[in-house]
């Protein structure tokens, strides 16, 4: 998604008011600390009855686009989401834009990986929820954490 003249100023002062306005990093776990404003607590089926969540950046649209550059294989850094990430995040973890939930409306930002290692504290690597080799950093539904315990 290439961005226009007018999206681009629109995009870095939505991202301005979002850090402006609210404390704290970008994915973190929703159900400990909750998301911050510019977030949404997303759910990922990861197969079924076992599901897990994790706060996701709220890419703002502009005439049915999102701005930001959907998927990729590799750190982009300028691809639109924000790069705050919770105490424990490695630097092999990036961001990437997902049209999650719901295909073609929605678009977030999430914590890709290759390992749990990767994630911020009391996430997990949920290998093949994005890509085969790549995963994205999860968090259980309830407050316990396997990695915690």
């Amino acid at each position: 998604t290439k961005f226009t003249s007018i999206q681009m100023p629109l995009f870095w002062l939505s991202l301005l008011l979002g850090v402006v306005m609210s404390a704290g990093e970008h994915y973190g776990w929703p159900r400990v600390n909750g998301c911050r404003p510019d977030e949404d607590e997303v759910e990922i089926f990861l197969r079924e009855g076992a599901n897990a969540t994790a706060c996701s950046f709220r890419v703002p649209v502009v005439g049915n686009e999102p701005l930001c550059h959907l998927g990729g294989r590799v750190a982009d850094p300028t691809n639109g989401c924000p790069t705050d990430t919770p105490t424990g995040t490695s630097s092999n973890a990036w961001p990437v834009c997902l049209t999650l939930p719901t295909p073609g409306v929605d678009y977030h930002c999430f914590l890709t990986c290759k390992a749990t290692r990767d994630c911020p504290t009391g996430a997990e690597c949920s290998m093949g929820a994005y890509y085969m080799s790549i995963g994205l950093c999860t968090y259980p539904q309830d407050t316990v954490s396997p990695h915690l315990q």
